[in-house]
């Protein structure tokens, strides 16, 4: 687990009905991205006839969404785990310190050039 604390005063999931989710990740796909950014929308059962309804209305601009419901129990490597102030204060105590200035020890060579695909297509490949 990572601890992570949302800033005071800063707008959660809890804040927003789904569609007002959907509606603010649709605004940031029009303005701040060339691609189909990832998300998770929480809902209720209630919201379920709006969601439809909402997609309905916005099928020609998603590409991708992922809906979760909304409800109280957990399990494994959910996309985020509420817990308490004293929860939060017990794991970040003890989460380990962590030196960012010794990264350069763990990748001494770049193994990211093998992984690249060539573009190919019609027997042509860009290299």
């Amino acid at each position: 687990h990572f601890p992570v604390k949302a800033p005071e005063g800063a707008i959660t999931r809890n804040d927003r009905t789904a569609v007002e989710q959907c509606n603010y990740w649709l605004q940031n796909k029009r303005h701040y991205t060339e691609h189909n950014p990832s998300v998770t929308i929480t809902y209720k059962h209630d919201e379920v006839l709006d969601i439809i309804r909402w997609i309905w209305e916005h099928q020609d601009r998603i590409g991708g969404m992922a809906f979760l419901p909304a409800f109280d129990a957990q399990y494994d490597q959910m996309p985020y785990e509420e817990i308490s102030r004293e929860e939060y204060e017990r794991l970040a105590a003890a989460f380990p310190e962590i030196d960012f200035s010794k990264i350069y020890r763990y990748e001494e060579v770049d193994l990211t050039t093998a992984a690249q695909e060539l573009a190919c297509l019609a027997g042509n490949c860009d290299i």
